[in-house]
This record gives structure tokens, C-alpha cells and sequence, in this order.
């Protein structure tokens, strides 16, 4: 079942978002893909115009792909489930494109590493897609970046008509294109993301001018800034995701000064809040405090806010993750007293009781006199 963040108030955990290795792997990525960049660099000053800048080493093809690899694995401790799934799988796609690239003397190499690239894309999309939000200069920004891609589409069309091209082209920019437009129109606290995927549609741009437009005779005339787009495009796009926002936000009390600390080990709690509203009998995350780490575990009845108001819940289990993205609740004190019905039994106790409570039977047998359902009951063998 899906889980839902509880309804808070305010303040935001003071906490750092992304991981430390995240940010070391990310810092690696960057100095990798730039490094790449250099060699490329400096193999197009040393060989003639128009050489083949691939198949310089027999590990090239492993190098180019290394720095989408390293996204990938800093992508591991990313806190949002969701994102992190469609991250990983971006980046290992994307990975493959560079690797099949890379290998120009292989006929298939150019077409698997389009569909490679293709699902990279619709991986980026499906993380992109929950954050999108409209607003009238996002709008216009999405326009320009259709208007773009149709201009591309016709500018290469004679080209895939002779090819045999036009069909899984069309399809690629099409898609290209979405997932642009909703990295313009996502609602993240950083521009980095939407700007790296304008520099992902820059670079396939590019290749695109070099496959349909100059080729055959200067085919490799744009490689070297269809390499520094790309990698760019990518520690761009994953700094959007990984930097500049906030921590697993709390809500505090409005007399608290102080920013609480989140619990070090599994900082989610997943609880079932005891609520008489049938369409709200499922589970939520609320986020745990170090204080009260050792008091929320699972099984134990506690008390959070809810709407506005505080209400008992128990905890069902402890997680390192939450899939839901926004403020999440803070987990109050440790609920003393009556321990109530077992958070799993409750629903379906409530629902029985409901169901029951306009059976005839009941009906008859609440409106019987004691006296006449004693004798009755003393009457049987």
C-alpha cells in the first residue's frame, strides 16, 4: 500500500540533503567527464580535420561511460525512493548509450545506442513528471523547446526519409522533447536540472547536424562540443535532483526555536493513525527525532498531528526512505495508558461494525427484554 506523508505545519529539518558520498561521487563524476572532455581536446588538435576521435584505446568505450556510472552509484543514497529508481536507471541507460557510441565500427552501434539513450529519456521523464507545475514563464519555455524540435525534425527529414530513419527519430525527439519540457517545468528549488536538460537536447542536437546534416564527409566536426553538452547536461540534471533542496522537512511545535534532528538510523516512521474516517484507513510516514528514536518503533502507540490536530497512532515499522516527496510530519511523544485495539484488526473491526449494524437480526435482538433472553439462555441443554 501506498504511504502518504503526514500533514504538518512548518519548520524544515536543518540537516543536509544529499549524502556525503553523493556529493563525492558527484564531485568525481564531474572532474571524469571533464577529464574526457580535455582528451578529446587535445586527440582533435593532434589528428587530422575529420579523424575519428573514438577508437583511440581499447577502453574508451568503459572511460566514456564511466561518468554516467558514477552518477549512478552517487544516485544509491539519493533519500527519495521514487526518484532514486528512475536516477539509477537514467544513468545505467545513459551509460550504455555512451558505451555503444563509442564504438562507431559497429553497424548496429548508432541505432542500439538511440534506443538506449530513448529509455534514458523516458527514465528522466517518469522522475520528472510528479515535480512538474505549470506557471505562464515555464509555459513559454516549453513552447520554445517544442518549436525547437519541430525545426530539427524538418531540417533532418530528407535525410531520414533517404535513411530509413524517420520513424525511430521522430520517435526519439518526441521524446527528448518531453522530458525537457517537464525538467522547465518542474517544481525544484535549483534552475540545474532544466538547464541540464536543455543541454542533453543541445548535445543530441548536435549529433543529430552530425549524423543527417554533415555527414559523411565532416561527420566528427562537432564531437568534442557533443561531449562537453552532454556530460554537462548530466551533472546538471542529477545536481537538481541531489543539491539545494531541504532535508526530509518536520513540522515542530510553533515554540520550538531550535531545528530538531532527525534520527540517524531508519528516520521514517510508518504509522496508522486512530481515525473514525473509513477513506483515511491507510498508513502514513511521519519523520522521527533523535529524541524520540529510542520510543517509536514499531508496535508502539504515539501521538502526531493530523490536519491540524493531534491524534494517537501506532507505529507500524521504521524506514530509511519514503517515497512520498514534500514535508513530512514529526513523530510525537510515546502515548502512555491504554494500549486500544491493534492497529491491523481496528479497520476491519470498524468495518464490521458497520456492516452489522443494520442487520435485522441485531435490530430484533437489541430491542428483545433481558428477562425472556435469560430464560431462553437457561432453557438450553
Amino acid at each position: 500500500m501506498a504511504s502518504t506523508a503526514g500533514f504538518s505545519s512548518a519548520t524544515d529539518m536543518g540537516t543536509p540533503y544529499a549524502h556525503s558520498r553523493t556529493r563525492l561521487l558527484w564531485v568525481a563524476a564531474a572532474i571524469v567527464g571533464a577529464g574526457y572532455g580535455v582528451f578529446l581536446i587535445v586527440t582533435a588538435l593532434r589528428l587530422p580535420s575529420g579523424a575519428e576521435l573514438t577508437g583511440q584505446f581499447a577502453l574508451q568505450p568503459a572511460v566514456k561511460a564511466l561518468t554516467a556510472v558514477l552518477l549512478a552509484v552517487a544516485a544509491l543514497t539519493h533519500p527519495i525512493a521514487r526518484e532514486r529508481r528512475w536516477l539509477i536507471a537514467a544513468l545505467l541507460f545513459s551509460a550504455a548509450g555512451d558505451f555503444l557510441l563509442a564504438m562507431p565500427w559497429w553497424q548496429p552501434s548508432f541505432v542500439l545506442g538511440l534506443a538506449a539513450f530513448l529509455v534514458a529519456h523516458l527514465c528522466f521523464l517518469a522522475a520528472l513528471i510528479p515535480l512538474v507545475s505549470r506557471s505562464g514563464p515555464r509555459l513559454a519555455a516549453a513552447a520554445v523547446m517544442v518549436l525547437a524540435c519541430v525545426a530539427l525534425l524538418v531540417w533532418f527529414w530528407p535525410r531520414l526519409l533517404a535513411e530509413g530513419m524517420a520513424v525511430p527519430v521522430t520517435l526519439y525527439i518526441a521524446v527528448l522533447g518531453a522530458m525537457v519540457c517537464a525538467a522547465l517545468l518542474a517544481r525544484l528549488p535549483t534552475p540545474w536540472t532544466a538547464l541540464g536538460a536543455v543541454c542533453f537536447a543541445v548535445s543530441d542536437g548536435m549529433i543529430g547536424i552530425g549524423k543527417f546534416v554533415l555527414a559523411p564527409t565532416n561527420t566528427e566536426a562537432l564531437a568534442v562540443p557533443i561531449w562537453w553538452a552532454y556530460a554537462t547536461s548530466l551533472v546538471l540534471i542529477t545536481a537538481g535532483f541531489f543539491f539545494g533542496r531541504a532535508s526530509v522537512p518536520s513540522a515542530t511545535s510553533a515554540k520550538c526555536r531550535r531545528p530538531r534532528q532527525q534520527a540517524e538510523h531508519e528516520p521514517i516512521a510508518r504509522v496508522l493513525p486512530m481515525l473514525s474516517v473509513p477513506h483515511l484507513d491507510r498508513e502514513f510516514d511521519y519523520l522521527v527525532s533523535a529524541e524520540q528514536s529510542d520510543d517509536a518503533q514499531p508496535g508502539v502507540r504515539v501521538r502526531v498531528r493530523f490536519h491540524g490536530r493531534l491524534v494517537d497512532a501506532f507505529v507500524l515499522e521504521r524506514r530509511s526512505d519514503t517515497d512520498h516527496v514534500g514535508k513530512l510530519g514529526l513523530v510525537g511523544p510515546r502515548r502512555v495508558g491504554r494500549a486500544g485495539a491493534h492497529p491491523r484488526r481496528a479497520p476491519a473491526r470498524r468495518r464490521r461494525g458497520r456492516a452489522l449494524r443494520g442487520h435485522p437480526r441485531r435490530r430484533v435482538a437489541a430491542g428483545r427484554p433481558a428477562a425472556a433472553r435469560q430464560r431462553r439462555k437457561a432453557n438450553r441443554p
